[in-house]
Protein backbone atom coordinates (compact mmCIF):
# COMPACT_ATOMS: atom_id res chain seq x y z
CA UNK A 1 0.00 0.00 0.00
CA UNK A 2 2.81 2.41 0.89
CA UNK A 3 6.09 0.68 0.03
CA UNK A 4 8.26 3.75 0.70
CA UNK A 5 7.08 4.12 4.29
CA UNK A 6 8.97 1.92 6.76
CA UNK A 7 7.09 -0.28 9.18
CA UNK A 8 7.34 0.34 12.92
CA UNK A 9 9.83 -2.52 13.20
CA UNK A 10 11.91 -1.21 10.29
CA UNK A 11 11.97 2.15 12.09
CA UNK A 12 13.47 0.53 15.17
CA UNK A 13 10.29 0.36 17.23
CA UNK A 14 9.41 -3.04 18.63
CA UNK A 15 5.69 -2.29 18.76
CA UNK A 16 2.54 -3.61 17.23
CA UNK A 17 -0.60 -1.65 16.63
CA UNK A 18 -4.18 -2.33 15.77
CA UNK A 19 -7.36 -0.41 15.40
CA UNK A 20 -10.26 -1.16 17.69
CA UNK A 21 -13.55 0.26 18.84
CA UNK A 22 -15.28 0.03 22.17
CA UNK A 23 -18.28 1.47 23.93
CA UNK A 24 -17.73 3.65 26.99
CA UNK A 25 -20.37 4.68 29.51
CA UNK A 26 -20.32 7.48 32.07
CA UNK A 27 -18.68 6.61 35.40
CA UNK A 28 -21.93 7.70 37.04
CA UNK A 29 -23.87 4.87 35.34
CA UNK A 30 -25.27 2.42 37.87
CA UNK A 31 -23.26 -0.84 37.89
CA UNK A 32 -26.35 -2.92 37.12
CA UNK A 33 -27.16 -0.73 34.10
CA UNK A 34 -23.55 -0.89 32.88
CA UNK A 35 -23.56 -4.68 33.19
CA UNK A 36 -26.85 -4.94 31.30
CA UNK A 37 -25.53 -2.68 28.54
CA UNK A 38 -22.39 -4.82 28.32
CA UNK A 39 -24.47 -7.99 28.03
CA UNK A 40 -26.66 -6.45 25.32
CA UNK A 41 -23.63 -5.39 23.27
CA UNK A 42 -22.09 -8.86 23.63
CA UNK A 43 -25.34 -10.45 22.45
CA UNK A 44 -25.48 -8.16 19.42
CA UNK A 45 -21.81 -8.77 18.59
CA UNK A 46 -22.43 -12.52 18.64
CA UNK A 47 -25.40 -12.39 16.25
CA UNK A 48 -24.56 -13.98 12.87
CA UNK A 49 -25.82 -10.92 10.95
CA UNK A 50 -23.60 -8.58 12.97
CA UNK A 51 -20.57 -10.81 12.53
CA UNK A 52 -21.21 -11.03 8.77
CA UNK A 53 -21.36 -7.23 8.46
CA UNK A 54 -18.08 -6.82 10.29
CA UNK A 55 -16.38 -9.56 8.30
CA UNK A 56 -17.70 -8.14 5.00
CA UNK A 57 -15.70 -5.01 5.85
CA UNK A 58 -12.60 -7.05 6.72
CA UNK A 59 -13.07 -6.41 10.43
CA UNK A 60 -12.76 -9.01 13.15
CA UNK A 61 -15.80 -8.91 15.44
CA UNK A 62 -14.81 -9.35 19.08
CA UNK A 63 -17.12 -9.40 22.05
CA UNK A 64 -15.34 -8.49 25.27
CA UNK A 65 -16.54 -7.98 28.81
CA UNK A 66 -15.88 -4.70 30.61
CA UNK A 67 -13.16 -6.46 32.63
CA UNK A 68 -11.46 -7.72 29.46
CA UNK A 69 -11.69 -4.27 27.87
CA UNK A 70 -10.19 -2.62 30.96
CA UNK A 71 -7.27 -5.08 30.88
CA UNK A 72 -6.71 -4.43 27.17
CA UNK A 73 -6.72 -0.66 27.72
CA UNK A 74 -4.22 -1.01 30.57
CA UNK A 75 -1.87 -3.05 28.37
CA UNK A 76 -2.34 -0.66 25.44
CA UNK A 77 -1.49 2.35 27.61
CA UNK A 78 1.59 0.59 29.01
CA UNK A 79 2.80 -0.14 25.49
CA UNK A 80 2.18 3.28 23.99
CA UNK A 81 2.79 5.70 26.90
CA UNK A 82 6.60 5.62 26.51
CA UNK A 83 6.29 6.19 22.76
CA UNK A 84 4.02 9.20 23.21
CA UNK A 85 6.13 10.63 26.04
CA UNK A 86 9.33 10.10 24.05
CA UNK A 87 7.84 11.90 21.06
CA UNK A 88 7.50 15.14 23.01
CA UNK A 89 3.78 15.31 22.23
CA UNK A 90 1.91 17.76 24.44
CA UNK A 91 -1.90 17.46 24.56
Amino acid sequence: MAPDIPTLKESGLNLSGMGWNTLFAPQSMAPAAAERLSQMVQEIMNEPETREKFEANRLIPVSSSSTQTAAMLKAYRAQWAPVVQGSGFKP
